[in-house]
């Protein structure tokens, strides 16, 4: 979740209360957390004492990491390499059809998020873009873009991201405009 759409959690939760239970199971004793991390975190810091929750019940591992994942590609952003590694996961225990039951990828999407636990991150380059420096504002309107992107476009695209942020701590959006503007400018 980025710092902007906690922010907006925050508000949120503060101005309705917690209006979205958890999800969990029970595990050795103890409630396991499914789905709900950035809910949580945010009712610590507003001092929720009382969480609502739903208890799926006694559901085996695998179960949960599907569980998990659907949650969150319903809800929100993943982030793809944490992705890719559960499902590996999954596929080490089951085909693809029966991982695909439920989940919001066609079979593409799936082969392209588990290609990236292979993929040699240390491979993308630095190279400071001569863009100017991207807005440090917030702006008061936005837009909010969603589309689906081949797997092998996908990963150009991250690549020119993390090589405009040049180790600079932005927004992945900042690092989007750097390379737009840079593109503008030759």
């Amino acid at each position: 979740m980025e710092p902007f759409e906690y922010e907006k959690l925050l508000e949120s939760m503060e101005r309705f209360g917690f209006t979205d239970p958890v999800t969990v199971r029970p595990k050795a004793g103890q409630l396991e957390l499914i789905d709900g991390e950035h809910r949580i975190k945010a009712a610590s810091e507003l001092a929720i004492e009382h969480i609502p929750y739903l208890n799926v019940g006694p559901i085996p591992d695998d179960e949960a990491i599907a569980l998990g994942i659907i949650l969150n590609e319903l809800k929100g952003r993943h982030d793809p390499k944490k992705l890719g590694s559960l499902l590996d996961d999954l596929l080490s225990k089951g085909s693809p059809e029966e991982v695909l039951k439920g989940m919001p990828f066609t079979g593409e999407a799936l082969a392209g998020l588990t290609s990236l636990s292979s993929f040699d991150w240390s491979s993308l380059e630095s190279k400071k873009p001569t863009a100017p420096n991207p807005s440090s504002r917030k702006g008061s309107s936005w837009v909010e873009r969603t589309f689906r992107l081949p797997d092998e476009v996908n990963l150009v695209l991250d690549e020119a991201i993390e090589k405009a942020k040049d180790g600079d701590e932005i927004e992945d959006w900042q690092a989007l405009e750097r390379v737009a503007a840079d593109f503008l400018a030759n």
